[in-house]
Order: structure tokens, then sequence, then C-alpha cells
């Protein structure tokens, strides 16, 4: 197995400038890899690379807890304010903060499996979890009392100067979203979305800038991590810096200049006529080399980012004169601001009569439905619709969505459990309903926590060596943390 080396130590981290604990950590890490490389956990990790990383990623938890950095502190506090204990899964009990403890490297072990497995999901009190992270809190609890802190890194988070520049706010948001120990799972995702974007290209986007693009739309909006936070939302509880959790990165759209001053252009939004001022120094120089912008003529198309009551264009920027944009993508822009999933929702629960789920024998039912919430559909939705759930057989399920409108589940109506449901088949649920919980392709995450804020899913378990009984008990005890963490969504923020 490849050495660990403080260079490739310090990859996890902010900075490359070397720190005066590399050399502690680094070969504590390679510690960490040589109990995975004798565990029976290490058959989750399909090649080497695998494996040392998950070993630098739980490293860099400890140094998080003995240089007081505070990404766990957040983990635990977040946790307690939403499932009420600082973990989810364990028995706490007996949980100590701040230290090594047995069920917070194991947590770290099921959410690095998860990563390298986003398609199975691995019951988070599986033996061979369990039983490494009782090897490795050994490790730690003899380093525990001697381990350095890293005081460069602590200073780098938390310096309160710092933490007004908007430069170095914007790299810690890069740092969290996709370097930190528990950013695994988003930078996955990265890689996948920009495999499937260049594979899809058709655009004179090159590598590097569709890159770029999807790297600034993950920092400020990806929450694949374990608490579905941005990484704006992770820094406001680490640094006690709430302001941060107004970070906002609005969609990219045109904008018109219509006047300027020596540090901000003014523009104005062309969908919906709001005017905001934007911070010169957040263009690059070379964006102007070809054309300085002129007042009433150039056209903007950007991302803008609020930041401490101010707005900075970040991601890709097109300048353009106003005479070149085509009026109908103009008037998409304004359609498309005047939608509202929250709309179609409060209807749904007006034809429904106050009802979480209606359930619909088959596609014309479906579509007498929709005509009774005055949703209008054109002829090529109908179309589409009778074209995709024709031949369903078990019933179709709509579940009023408060975030995304309407979910509907045309394959598993016999999972929910309602007095109003011809379709449940409690043999059926036993074997399928956790899909609607662990499947984010099966349903959407605001219908997913619906049917559980109503109950409507008493079947739904995971299999567990501890028995059935104790499955079912275990995913209803967990299913809003599981819910959150598989959407990469959470109440707080999206619903």
């Amino acid at each position: 197995m490849a050495k660990i080396y403080p260079q490739q130590w310090r990859q996890i981290h902010p900075f490359a400038t070397p720190m005066s604990t590399d050399q502690y950590y680094a070969k504590l890490a390679n510690r960490v890899a040589e109990i995975l490389k004798a565990s029976f956990v290490k058959e989750a990790f399909e090649t080497t690379e695998d494996l040392t990383d998950t070993a630098i990623r739980i490293t860099a938890w400890f140094e998080d807890i003995i240089s007081n950095l505070g990404i766990w502190r957040t983990v635990n506090e977040v946790c307690s304010k939403r499932h009420g204990k600082p973990l989810p899964f364990y028995d706490v009990e007996s949980y100590y903060p701040n230290e090594p403890n047995v069920e917070d490297i194991s947590l770290l072990l099921w959410d690095a499996v998860e990563a390298l497995h986003p398609y199975r999901f691995m019951n988070p009190e599986n033996p061979a979890i369990m039983e490494t992270a009782v090897a490795l809190c050994e490790l730690f609890d003899e380093e525990y009392p001697t381990a350095p802190e890293t005081e460069e890194l602590y200073e780098f988070l938390h310096d309160e100067q710092q933490l007004q520049d908007y430069w170095h706010v914007r790299k810690l948001c890069d740092w969290l979203s996709l370097r930190a120990y528990i950013s695994k799972r988003q930078e996955n995702y990265w890689q996948e979305t920009l495999d499937e974007q260049l594979e899809d290209n058709d655009s004179p986007m090159d590598e590097e800038m569709i890159s770029y693009a999807i790297l600034t739309d993950l920092t400020f909006r990806g929450k694949h991590n374990l608490l579905s936070l941005t990484a704006p939302q992770w820094l406001a509880r680490i640094t006690n810096h709430q302001e941060f959790n107004e970070m906002q990165l609005l969609k990219p759209v045109h904008y018109l200049l219509i006047g300027e001053n020596a540090t901000q252009f003014l523009i104005r939004n062309m969908a919906t006529d709001e005017e905001v001022a934007i911070e010169k120094d957040s263009f690059s120089e070379d964006e102007f080399v070809a054309r300085y912008p002129k007042v009433g003529e150039t056209v903007f198309f950007c991302t803008l980012l609020r930041f401490i009551g101010k707005f900075y264009q970040c991601g890709i920027m097109a300048q353009n004169k106003l005479s070149d944009i085509p009026s109908e993508v103009l008037e998409e822009e304004k359609q498309e601001s005047r939608l509202t999933e929250k709309g179609s929702h409060a209807l749904f629960l007006k034809a429904s009569e106050g009802k979480p789920v209606v359930f619909c024998k088959d596609v014309n039912e479906m579509l007498q439905f929709y005509r009774k919430m005055n949703i209008p559909l054109t002829q090529d939705s109908i179309a589409q619709f009778q074209r995709l759930f024709a031949d369903r057989t078990n019933g179709i399920a709509l579940v009023g969505d408060m975030y995304g409108g309407i979910s509907i589940i045309p394959e598993l109506a016999y999972c929910i459990k309602s007095d109003d449901n011809p379709f449940y088949d409690q043999k059926k649920a036993v074997q399928h309903a956790h899909a609607l919980l662990l499947d984010s392709n099966a349903i959407s995450y605001g219908a997913a926590c619906a049917l559980i804020d109503h109950n409507l899913l008493p079947d739904a378990r995971l299999n567990s060596l501890k028995g059935e009984e104790y499955g079912r008990q275990f995913l209803h005890n967990n299913a809003q943390f599981i819910i959150d963490y598989l959407f990469s969504k959470c109440r707080e923020y999206d619903l």
C-alpha cells in the first residue's frame, strides 16, 4: 500500500502551505490506513486510492476535534437540534463531545462507504463498520492526550478580520464544498456531473469553463454531505457568523447595465426589473479587454452572489449587446420568473380537501384530478402522461409536496398505507416501501417528508441482523436523517 506523505495530507486542507503538524498527521493517517487494510471494511474500497483517501479524511476528523476547528461540533449541534441527539443511528448515552467516540467513527465510515457506493444503501450498524470503528477509536484514544493542534488551520478558519473579506470566505466555501473531510460525496457528484456535461456538450464552452461553472454552483448550492447544508451554511455554524446563511447564488439571467460608479456596476434584471449594484472587483480584467461595458447597451449574462449586503459576479459571465439578445430568450426568462411550485401545492391541497395523498386507478383518473386542481396541461403534457402511465396497473399515487409541487408515484402506490388507498398491499409494502425513503429517483424530497409526517409507510424497514421489527424501528427512528442525506436537502431550507 502506498505511503501517505505530508504533501498528500495537505491536499485535504484549504491551502498548500506546510503546517507544523503535517508530519504528525500524515504519520497517523498511515496508521489509520493500516487498520482499514486489515478490516472487513476494506472490501468496500475498490482501489488503494479509495482506502488512503478514507484514511486521510478520518484523520482529518481527528485533527478537527483536537484543533477545535468546529466542523464536527457543527455535526453534533445540528443533529441535536434536528433529531434530539448529537449523532443519528447510534446509542449516544455514553457519548463524549470533542473526544474520539466509536459512534463518530462509525458514522464517518458509513459516510465513506456511501460515497463510494451511492446506489447501495448500507445499514449503518453493519458489523464491519462497527468493529473497524472500535479498532480506530483505540488508536485515537491513545493519541488524544498528546496530539498537536493545527493552529494555522484554526486561524485560517476563524480569523475575524478575514471572515469579512469576500475572497477569503469564498476560498473557505470552495474548501468546505469539495476538499474538506466532510465533502467526499460532493466531490464525487461534481466529477459525475462534469463527465455527463462533457459527454452531452454541444456548446462552445470548453472543459475548463464547464468545470468552473459546475464547481461554482456546487460551492454555493451543493448539499451532498452529512448535514445537507451548503458550504456557506456550514461556515455560518462553524464560525458563528449567521450572516453567511444569507449568502445566495442567484440563477444566471440577463442583466442590462444601467449605470456605474467607481466601484460598482448598476444592473437591471431583464426578467423581473429588479435593480442591483455589483462589485466591479468581482469581474476579471480580461473580461473587459475586448470592449468596456456601455450603459444602456451592454447586457451581462451572469450569476450573482449575495455576500454581506453586496453582490458579486460569480461564475461564468458573457457580455453582449442588447440588440443581439433574441427577444424569445428574454421572454422565456420572464415566464420562468413567474413560476412557483408552491402555488401548485396549494391547488393540490384544495382539490384533495387537505389530504396529503390522492390515489388514482389509472392515467385518465389522474388527468381528471389535474383538471380539478385547475392546473392547465398542454396537449404535449397530456400525451406524455398517457405514454408514461398508460400501462400502470398497481395504481398511481399523487403526493403533495410544498417544495416541488406534486410528486407522481406510478409504481409503488401499494406501499402507502391509507384508509382511502385501494391499492395498499402489506406483503408487497414490506418488500418495497423502503424505496420511497431511500431512492431520490422514486419520489421528491417534500413528498418523502409528507409520507413520514403522516406515518404512511409503516411497513418500510432495513435488513438487520437484529431482526425484522428492529430493522423497521431503526429505519423509522432515523428516517428524517436518511431522507435528508440521500436527497441532499433539509427541512430548514428546502421546505
